[in-house]
C-alpha cells in the first residue's frame, strides 16, 4: 500500500465527516435557492384537490394551479396556512415558479421557513469542525514514530 493511501485510510473518519458536511451544506443551500426563487414570484389561484395531514414529509396539500396562460397544473405544497383548516375544494392563492413540466409553489403570503436551512448549516459546520479535528489528530502509527 502506498504512503498516501495509508494516510487517507488512517483518517477515513475525517473524510467521512467532510462528505457529510458537504451534503448537509448543499442541502441547506438548495433549500435557500428554492426560497429565493419564490421571492416576488407571480401568483395564481389554486383549488385544493387533496389534504394529506400525516405523510412522510409532513402535511401537504395537492392543488390544481390555474396559470394565466389558461393551463392548469397539479402540484403539492407543504408551506401553507393551517388556520382556517384547508378543505378539499377550497380556493387559495399561491406563488409559483415553473420547474420543467411542473411547478414549485407555496401559499401566497407565507414567509420562507428557514429552520431546516439553519439546522443543516449548523450540523454541516459542526461536522466539518469535527472532521478537521480528526484530520489533525495524530494516528497510532504517527504516535509510534514520535516515540
Amino acid at each position: 500500500m502506498s504512503a498516501w493511501v495509508g494516510w487517507v485510510f488512517d483518517r477515513r473518519w475525517a473524510f467521512g465527516c467532510f462528505g457529510f458536511a458537504a451534503a448537509a451544506l448543499l442541502g441547506a443551500y438548495l433549500g435557500y435557492d428554492i426560497d429565493r426563487d419564490l421571492e416576488g414570484a407571480p401568483t395564481a389561484p389554486a383549488t385544493i384537490v387533496d389534504v394529506t395531514r400525516f405523510a412522510k414529509g409532513g402535511p401537504y396539500l395537492e392543488v390544481d394551479v390555474s396559470l394565466p396562460d389558461g393551463r392548469t397544473v397539479r402540484t403539492s405544497i407543504s408551506e401553507f396556512y393551517d388556520l382556517p383548516k384547508p378543505k378539499k375544494g377550497g380556493r387559495i392563492e399561491v406563488q409559483y415558479r415553473p420547474d420543467g413540466a411542473g411547478l414549485i409553489a407555496r401559499e401566497n403570503g407565507i414567509r420562507p421557513d428557514r429552520t431546516g436551512q439553519i439546522g443543516w448549516s449548523i450540523a454541516g459546520g459542526a461536522v466539518l469542525l469535527v472532521g478537521v479535528g480528526l484530520l489533525m489528530r495524530p494516528t497510532p502509527v504517527a504516535r509510534r514514530r514520535l516515540g
